[in-house]
């Protein structure tokens, strides 16, 4: 069982249909056209209860490339964010499922289609660096990221076929390329630390807390920001009075006052050296005056 023999694509088919589109070796699931059939003895006995259904993979003692690939960034992003995970298990999912699950389409020395039920279809594709490249083609119109798949059935009951997969599909040469040249799938960036951010957020003068009690040098004061982060202000009582007065004679002018805030952000949303000035905004004509 080394060699394929030409058959009629009637034939062919029989043994497909006898066997539901599954290889004999590995259980794989296949396209119809890509099966491969050789006699299970000696012979080339017509009877198709004779002979044993094979993908292009085990034909050829290849095993499948979807472990030694490496995912295309654009798919891992677009598999990480369908199955709300990290890039790291998104792409051992899939690969899990391609290995599993995947029905293989169509076989060439440098590329491999299949389908993976209730995702979509994808591509492996030789690339210069030696490694196969796993790329999502299509995804289906009602994906639902969990692989639907049919259990395999074996109508004609014979025993899985041992084949030796010592070979790498893909690769021109028998040696395995070194780990350490493999190309990364995803890039992890050291955490960075941060202890302060320059921060500057404008309000207006009735998001103030007007019932704040200002005694003492300095006061805390709790401002919900525009983006609605909730930030503690420390300030200098006097510069709280002074923006109070400055407020105060804007609007008697008729215009409106902006409170500018500027500080450097600490953890527990506490602000540093704080300020605050007053800014004023001209009112158009057309705008009705303040009461």
């Amino acid at each position: 069982m080394s060699f394929p023999i030409e058959v009629d694509q009637s034939f062919r088919e029989a043994v497909w249909q006898a066997e539901t589109g599954r290889c004999e070796a590995c259980g794989r699931a296949m396209d119809r056209r890509i099966a491969r059939v050789i006699p299970r003895n000696a012979g080339d006995d017509p009877d198709p209860r004779t002979w044993v259904l094979l993908c292009p993979l085990c034909l050829h003692h290849q095993r499948a490339p979807f472990h030694d690939a490496v995912i295309d960034p654009d798919t891992l992003r677009q598999v990480a964010e369908g199955r709300q995970s990290s890039p790291e298990e998104a792409a051992n999912w899939l690969r899990d499922q391609l290995d599993h699950s995947a029905v293989l389409l169509t076989v060439f020395r440098d590329r491999l289609d299949c389908w993976l039920p209730g995702v979509g279809r994808f591509h492996v594709r030789v690339r210069t660096h030696g490694f196969p490249e796993i790329r999502l083609k299509t995804l289906q119109a009602d994906t639902t990221w969990q692989v639907v798949e049919s259990p395999p059935i074996s109508r004609r009951g014979f025993p899985r076929v041992p084949r030796v997969r010592d070979k790498q599909w893909g690769r021109s040469s028998p040696h395995n390329i070194p780990e350490k040249i493999r190309p990364k799938e995803v890039i992890t960036m050291p955490p960075i630390g941060i202890r302060t951010l320059k921060m500057a957020f404008t309000i207006s003068p009735d998001q103030w807390p007007m019932d704040m009690p200002l005694s003492g040098d300095q006061v805390i004061v709790p401002v919900t920001t525009p983006e609605g982060l909730m930030v503690h202000v420390p300030l200098k009582t006097k510069s709280v009075r002074k923006a109070q007065k400055t407020v105060a004679a804007i609007r008697a002018d008729g215009d409106d006052a902006i409170l500018l805030i500027q500080g450097r952000l600490l953890p527990g949303m506490r602000l540093a050296e704080a300020g605050v000035t007053v800014q004023r905004k001209v009112r158009n004509a057309h705008e009705s005056p303040l009461v």
